[in-house]
């Protein structure tokens, strides 16, 4: 039976406040018979006890002689039982490699590019995910049950929401030991793709991402 819990009941009393980590993912993307490396992503957070500054780079492999480039950035006030985004942007660019050109759109529709309203769902996802990586270092996975779920509430960029996180237990992974989750950004256009993830036992870092979008499925592994 499902329990949905206060966010406080889960909180690890010692946890550390005052970190900084960089993680990079390899992504996949799946379409159809479609499979391929997509690129590679690196999410850094800086966190302290007000919440968190989160950033998403990623480059995609060449294409054409171009390459696909996300650039996120989010600032949260983040608690243990709230979610308070005080500024959020997601871009999606197209340019040779190793250089910069305006060709961009990003996430409030803003720039020349003619990039879908599916990949721009997508830019809008990652910019968010950042502010799941303060909540893995945060909650104590160990108190908690299988099906048991975790809401904190979500507010951002004119819209009220939640983040739910919920709990599937522990299961053995290339990494060792992790915990199995899902999660939603349960505001606006987010809410309809739930997330699975794993999370290391050992030091609460994200190992694996993966998500079926409008775009495809997207899997992320920690390199």
């Amino acid at each position: 039976m499902k329990r949905t819990a206060l966010i406080l009941a889960f909180a690890i009393a010692a946890a550390a406040i005052g970190w900084a980590k960089e993680y990079t993912y390899s992504v996949d993307w799946h379409w159809g018979f479609v499979d391929i490396h997509a690129g590679d992503v690196t999410i850094s957070i800086d966190a302290d006890e007000n919440g968190i500054n989160g950033a998403v780079a990623g480059q995609s492999v060449p294409i054409r002689g171009d390459v696909m480039s996300i650039t996120d950035t989010i600032d949260a006030d983040l608690t243990l039982d709230r979610a308070e985004i005080n500024y959020i942007d997601g871009v999606y660019s197209r340019h040779p490699k190793n250089e910069w050109s305006d060709n961009y759109r990003n996430i409030h529709g803003q720039g020349r590019l003619d990039a879908s309203d599916e990949t721009m769902e997508a830019v809008n996802i990652t910019a968010m995910l950042p502010g799941f990586f303060y909540y893995a270092q945060q909650m104590d996975f160990d108190q908690m049950q299988e099906g048991d779920q975790i809401s904190v509430p979500l507010a951002g960029d004119g819209e009220d929401g939640r983040m739910l996180i919920t709990y599937h237990g522990t299961e053995e992974s290339d990494y060792g030991q992790a915990y199995s989750l899902t999660l939603i950004f349960d505001i606006g256009d987010a809410a309809q793709y739930p997330i699975s993830c794993l999370v290391s036992t050992a030091d609460r870092s994200p190992l694996t991402f993966s998500t079926t979008l409008r775009i495809g499925e997207v899997q992320m592994a920690l390199l």
